[in-house]
């Protein structure tokens, strides 16, 4: 029976990130075919994007009431999306470590704080660089820096060297379009990581302002600043806002 390779759309808890066995699901892609011979994805470019501490039940597709998630909502509606998926910590190096090398964290010894993926057969940008890709990672967190994570990537940008960056998303966007945008021979695998939700969250004004008029309250780790709390109720922590270096 003939079958279409789609673009596929995970969402799962803290952080958002895929189970183990992600490897070899998107290696899988590359070479996917149907009775008509080679599918279209077969050497394509993987965006591979993570979005830490984005909360699944937050967004719309996944039936979240509030207008939180838009463009992920009309993508969802386009793509492959997969709801029964688990992160397997709530760690984002551990997560990370079993994203990379499609094993669980206990398996390659990446337990704890300072988890990574170095003892793992391989990794996913190995095996993909092997393929023939260019691999480039971005990120805008300060908890990948450790080499393991670097394993087969041969471009490692971190956009920041502070913790909690939390509007620094259309940075990483605008990096993110260059690099893909730039002249290359081979298929890119680009490996994107946002951290705006992580505490501490500071949304711009506007939508501080929707999603505070759209609930009961708004919890203590929503800070902002008095000129972004008028017309709303509920809000009331100040908290500095860092930024991106």
């Amino acid at each position: 029976m003939a079958y279409r390779c789609r673009r596929i759309l995970y969402a799962v808890g803290r952080p958002i990130v895929l189970a183990a066995g992600i490897v070899a699901l998107l290696v899988a892609m590359l070479g996917c075919r149907d009775r008509f011979g080679e599918a279209p994805l077969a050497g394509a470019d993987v965006v591979l994007i993570v979005v830490d501490t984005l909360r699944a039940d937050h967004l719309g597709f996944h039936g979240y009431t509030q207008p939180t998630s838009p463009f992920l909502d009309r993508l969802a509606a386009e793509s492959a999306v997969f709801t029964d998926v688990l992160a397997p910590s709530s760690y984002t190096r551990e997560s990370i470590a079993a994203l990379f090398s499609g094993h669980w964290p206990s398996c390659i010894g990446a337990i704890g704080w300072n988890a990574s993926p170095r003892k793992a057969p391989f990794t996913l940008a190995e095996r993909l660089g092997a393929s023939g890709y260019a691999t480039a990672m971005l990120t805008l967190t300060t908890m990948l820096s450790d080499p393991g994570f670097a394993r087969g990537f041969e471009r490692i940008e971190h956009l920041t060297a502070q913790w909690g960056v939390s509007r620094a998303g259309p940075e990483l966007t605008r990096r993110a379009l260059e690099v893909f945008g730039e002249p290359r021979t081979r298929p890119l695998f680009l490996y994107l990581h946002y951290l705006d939700p992580h505490g501490p969250y500071d949304p711009p004004t506007g939508d501080a302002r929707t999603l505070c008029s759209c609930v009961q309250y708004c919890p203590r780790s929503l800070p902002r600043h008095p000129s972004a709390l008028a017309g709303t109720r509920g809000c009331g922590v100040r908290l500095a806002r860092p930024s991106i270096s």
